[in-house]
């Protein structure tokens, strides 16, 4: 693991947010899934939200009002170049991925866990790394 990754991922540890390491680095705030990688030449926050398939009743209303709130909370507390990415592969379960796209890791990761550590106090994390 490379060495601005684990420094998210140590912060994530003792902010509180539970998350996952395989490929990526994929940390659960609130209801939404923030996954951070890399690639041949950038590095990446991908912030992933469902879309609703039709029609909603109140309640699913307010899941997606809360959602993505929460999604936008995490993405435009940062700075790299914004890109979009439907994704419906699973025409049952269509999502939105909002890509933050940055050339140097070490800008990515201190403004990521700035944003955590603020987003802590709006979305209270559940803690620790995820069980599965």
């Amino acid at each position: 693991m490379s060495a601005w990754l684990k420094r998210i991922r140590d912060a994530v540890e003792e902010i509180g947010y539970s998350f996952e390491f395989e490929e990526t680095l994929r940390i659960h705030v609130g209801d939404v899934i923030v996954e951070v990688g890399a690639d041949e030449n950038s590095y990446t926050v991908t912030v992933s939200v469902q879309l609703p398939g039709g029609e909603a009743s109140e309640e699913e209303l307010d899941y997606y009002t809360r959602l993505y709130e929460q999604a936008l909370r995490v993405v435009l507390g940062l700075s790299g170049e914004l890109r979009y990415e439907v994704d419906t592969s699973l025409p049952e379960y269509p999502s939105l991925h909002m890509v933050r796209v940055y050339s140097d890791p070490e800008k990515l990761a201190d403004e990521l866990i700035e944003r955590l550590k603020k987003l802590a106090e709006v979305i209270p994390p559940s803690g620790g790394p995820a069980e599965g």
